[in-house]
């Protein structure tokens, strides 16, 4: 059952609209979503959306030593917060990033693709997680268009009608120069396909980054990711790779290539590893209990099925390492 609608709703439709039809629609829309909260939120919230508005159209004649008021919560406040909706049982909310990690050609991609068609169809995560129905917007940076369409046909064969719209953006030998132009590229497809769910694979071939292991440029990433997800009420999933040789013999938390930033700014981790012959998904996030790993399978259409393993755990996670004499 979806949240009632809450000020944070009116300004992330509010967003998305400005930036596809403009200032004068935006407003208009934003006043009539208010009308859809709680007649007892309604006036503060009015009030409210009012002072936001004043401040957007300040913002030219703001100066550098200029700041804005900065609003504060107390513990009443906080009490009446409700959890954010969620998008992908176990794993995902609205609002929250995402990253799908794996070695490459360990079928991360696949799993991207599953993970997106599960959404447009309201049906399962690799056949076992629960998702909310909901539009998603799949930009890819690595695959030729027709290679993904041929993918993408090849996942939709036996597969429930859709209740939502895919929308796909192609941007082999197309990514941008600079990180301002790919957010603002990924915030438009948003804006124009009303997403729910942004998956863009990868982030090395989609963002222009100069050094992998900088931790201020994924820092800068990161943040960036989380502050769209945020504004226009979007979950993101970036597909990213592991070290090479390297990957499984990680913690889930450790596994990605590169700078320790793009983990820990992460909500989730999806972790899809091959280890014995096995395919295995490991799954870390912020918001929702450790659930055990998952033994994953493909089909004729490659489309993952996932059975739980339950009370075991990867088993990296629990190797006792002698550091210096000690057992850690």
């Amino acid at each position: 059952m979806q949240n009632e609608t809450t000020f944070h709703d009116v300004m992330a439709i509010y967003r998305r609209v400005r930036r596809a039809s403009g200032l004068d629609d935006a407003e208009r829309v934003a006043r009539a979503a208010i009308g859809l909260i709680r007649e007892s939120e309604r006036s503060a919230a009015y009030l409210s959306y009012l002072e936001f508005e004043a401040n957007i159209r300040a913002l030219e004649k703001i100066t550098p030593q200029t700041y804005q008021r900065v609003a504060l919560d107390d513990l009443q406040a906080l009490e009446t917060v409700q959890p954010r909706e969620v998008l992908v049982e176990s794993v995902l909310r609205v609002n929250e990033v995402a990253l799908l990690i794996g070695a490459a050609k360990a079928n991360k991609t696949w799993i991207g693709i599953d993970l997106a068609m599960a959404i447009t169809e309201g049906a399962r995560f690799m056949g076992a997680l629960e998702c909310a129905p909901g539009d998603v917007l799949y930009l890819d940076a690595e695959s030729s268009r027709e290679m993904l369409a041929e993918r993408f046909r090849l996942c939709r064969l036996n597969s429930p009608r859709e209740v939502g719209k895919l929308s796909v953006l192609c941007q082999r030998g197309k990514s941008p120069e600079t990180v301002s132009d790919a957010i603002d590229i990924i915030a438009q497809g948003i804006s124009q396909s009303n997403a729910r769910l942004c998956i863009i694979d990868t982030l090395s071939a989609y963002f222009p980054i100069a050094n992998e292991n900088d931790n201020a440029e994924a820092t800068h990433i990161m943040s960036r990711l989380v502050k769209v997800a945020e504004e226009y009420a979007c979950a993101m999933c970036i597909v990213h790779h592991t070290p090479k040789m390297s990957g499984t013999q990680r913690t889930v938390v450790d596994a990605a290539a590169g700078a320790g930033a793009y983990t820990r700014r992460a909500d989730s981790i999806i972790a899809v590893r091959q280890e014995d012959g096995e395919n295995y998904v490991d799954i870390r996030c912020r918001s929702f209990a450790q659930i055990e790993r998952f033994v994953v399978t493909y089909g004729a259409n490659m489309r993952p099925q996932a059975e739980r393993c339950d009370g075991i755990t990867p088993s990296v996670e629990k190797k006792k390492v002698k550091r210096l004499g000690i057992l850690v």
